[in-house]
């Protein structure tokens, strides 16, 4: 004979003992089956013997029904989490109210499975009372004409795949995410996503109407002493057919459907909030040549200057040589476009040099503003032709932002915590990867309460102790590349736990740091390794490219094993002022927060702009959990039938 202390345990033990990787609402429903038989086996043996046992069978089946509850509360309760998406569905108010039918009445179950089970047995009363709430209950669950369960159960499905007159839910959802603008509506959620969380709502709605269901029918055995044992197989077949036929379609969405995330452009370009850059990488600026050789010579010309620097100012006195910002590293690529020009400089604390050049002939480098500009003449001294010469300047200083972060970035795994979001962000002139970090629990889901973008390091490039190289890369001219990849862990069991630049092989590389998890338990393993992608690239060209920030929506390019090489602006367009491509610093998580299985950075840019560099996510892939299993049905033997009920 089954005691009340067996059926208890085994609401404990089994959850433990016979974890097959479900997701948690498919285990959920897998032990609620199971602690319905148990149950039920249980009053039908109780019932054999008289209902002679000195303990109460209907104490047992409450203490197992709110013990198993407890457990069920593990499962996110709000009705619309994860429903973002989903609601932006028409059909989504039909099952919304359906929802709301099957919670509202759990909740009142909930509260009458805490009176009962903390109920004192002596005081009649409180006896009658939770008899009273009982029959109400029961009565609602069974009886209610328009709103009964096993209606509201069959409901929800139809709502969601069948529901012809309102059109099919399902058919809505598809629209939304399939649309090329589902990135742009930030709904931070992967199309996955979107049927992982469906499948979660309707699960769950599905299951706690069945266990009121199963609660009644074992309770109108206990106090009517009628067979009710045929209305809850009935029941339990109709359950199980709904569950596998959902799990069947949204199994085959999920499996198909992408799980990464990304950016659009934001409707406005602001820097510091929405973009960020580099400075003064490699920059316009106009020199003689008579500047650029130690004797202080004209004999040669533009073009010889490939590699140079600034030996100084021949001409002192002239107002070119007391407005220039100098130019105290590589002079790079001179060329000679005309003698006679006007160079409209930039303010001493911008990190441009010019606003625009203006030749004499009238050809204007940059955008042309209203400017006191400063006239920039060559001349000749003697014979020789002393040219100015339009070249780059490679320099390193206070204007120039030029620097990123190699130091890991790393989730807090001494409290199980992973990856969940990706971002860049420019702090102390340094561009740093930051981390949305959340701690796992079983089954996948992210403890909301834990999740934060975690601070990135605060040091800058000369505090004490830090280092080029070990702490920072610096960009120059000949090392200038940044490989773009999308990594992910080779085993599936693994997670994202951490990110960094490396330098290596004088390439900037995006790496990730991953470890092993237990699906059911939500623990992380101590052992993490880093992950890069290879050495043969592909280069992305960026040619004479305005500012990105003037471009028109940009177009994202995933393509595999590529690289950018950081450069200026066109001469043309901006007086080569600027370093392109910039960063989208706009933050890329889902929410719910889920943990990570790939992530990498991407350029995305227009012909003719400089583009940017941006983050992109991809989810677990929850799918290959989803299991509407179902054990096996056991044949119910009530002793006022003359031949058991078989399944």
């Amino acid at each position: 004979m089954i005691s009340l202390g067996g059926v208890l345990c085994f609401v404990n033990i089994f959850l433990i003992s016979n974890s097959n990787g479900f997701l948690m609402v498919d285990q959920l429903r897998w032990d609620f089956l199971n602690l319905e038989e148990n149950l039920w086996k249980f009053v039908l043996e109780q019932s054999k013997n008289g209902f002679n046992d000195t303990e109460d069978p209907g104490i047992t089946v409450i203490s197992g029904f709110a013990t198993y509850d407890n457990v069920l509360r593990k499962m996110p309760q709000d009705i619309l989490y994860g429903m973002e998406v989903i609601r932006q569905a028409p059909q989504f108010l039909f099952l919304y109210s359906d929802f709301r039918v099957v919670h509202d009445m759990y909740d009142k179950f909930r509260r009458f499975l805490n009176i009962s089970s903390s109920a004192d047995n002596n005081n009649l009363s409180e006896i009658d009372e939770s008899e009273t709430k009982m029959s109400f209950i029961i009565d609602e669950v069974l009886h209610d004409p328009k709103n009964n369960m096993n209606k509201t159960i069959t409901n929800i499905f139809k709502q969601t795949f069948q529901d012809s007159e309102n059109g099919y839910l399902i058919n809505s959802i598809f629209d939304i995410i399939l649309k090329n603008d589902y990135m742009c509506k930030q709904f931070k959620q992967s199309p996955q996503q979107v049927f992982f969380n469906l499948y979660n709502a309707i699960s769950l709605a599905q299951l706690k109407g069945y266990i009121m269901v199963q609660f009644s029918y074992l309770a109108q055995r206990l106090v009517k002493k009628e067979n009710y044992t045929h209305d809850s197989l009935i029941a339990r077949k109709q359950f199980e057919k709904l569950s596998s036929d959902m799990a069947e379609i949204l199994v085959s969405a999920m499996t198909i459907m992408p799980r990464t995330l990304w950016r659009c452009d934001p409707k406005q370009h602001i820097k510091g909030s929405t973009y960020d850059e580099l400075t003064a990488l490699l920059q316009g600026h106009i020199e003689n040549e008579v500047d650029m050789n130690f004797k202080g010579t004209c004999t040669e010309n533009c073009g010889a200057y490939s590699l140079s620097r600034s030996y100084g100012c021949y001409d002192s006195e002239s107002m070119y040589c007391k407005k220039r910002k100098l130019c105290k590293g590589k002079i790079i690529g001179c060329k000679f476009v005309e003698s006679q020009m006007t160079a409209c400089f930039s303010p001493s604390s911008s990190s441009r040099r010019y606003q625009y050049i203006q030749y004499k002939s009238g050809k204007v480098l940059g955008k042309k503003m209203y400017c006191q500009g400063k006239s920039v003449n060559s001349w000749f001294r003697w014979f020789v032709h002393c040219s100015y010469c339009l070249c780059l300047c490679d320099q390193e200083g206070l204007h120039s932002d030029r620097y990123f972060n190699m130091r890991p970035v790393m989730a807090d795994v001494a409290h199980n915590r992973v990856v969940t979001g990706l971002r860049i962000v420019k702090h102390n002139r340094i561009i740093h990867l930051q981390i949305q970090e959340g701690k796992l629990l079983p089954y996948g889901y992210i403890d909301d309460s834990t999740i934060r973008w975690v601070p990135v390091d605060d040091y800058t490039i000369t505090d004490d102790g830090v280092q080029n190289g070990v702490d920072f890369h610096v960009m120059d001219y000949e090392r200038r590349t940044l490989f773009l990849d999308d990594l992910m862990p080779h085993e599936a069991s693994h997670l994202i736990t951490g990110v960094r630049f490396e330098f290596i092989d004088n390439n900037l590389k995006f790496e990730i740091n991953v470890r092993a998890f237990n699906f059911e338990k939500g623990i992380i393993s101590n052992d993490s390794y880093y992950i890069f992608g290879g050495q043969n690239r592909n280069k992305i060209n960026i040619y004479n490219p305005d500012v990105p920030t003037a471009s028109p929506a940009s177009e994202n390019n995933f393509d595999a094993n590529t690289y950018v090489e950081f450069t200026h602006s066109s001469f043309d367009k901006d007086a080569a002022q600027t370093t392109v491509p910039f960063f989208d610093t706009q933050p890329v998580a889902s929410y719910p927060a889920a943990p990570l299985k790939r992530a990498g950075i991407y350029y995305k840019g227009k012909t003719g702009y400089g583009g940017f560099i941006a983050p992109t996510i991809t989810t677990y892939d929850f799918s290959k959990h989803l299991n509407a299993e179902f054990p096996e049905i056991k044949p119910r033997k009530d002793p006022e039938d003359e031949f058991p009920i078989l399944a």
